[in-house]
């Protein structure tokens, strides 16, 4: 049996918390304009 290890975020980690959680579904929110900016970048220039 691998041994057991517990994991936690300090205090000054749980601050920054809810700023990282906003940031991660940032991406989520605007996922149709970032696919659009990049098939426009990606298209071949007319």
């Amino acid at each position: 049996m691998p041994p057991k290890a517990e994991y936690a975020l300090t205090a000054p980690g749980q601050g920054l918390r809810g700023t990282v959680d906003v940031m991660g579904d940032r991406p989520h929110r605007h996922l149709g304009r970032i696919e659009a900016a990049r098939r426009a970048f990606d298209a071949p220039d007319a």
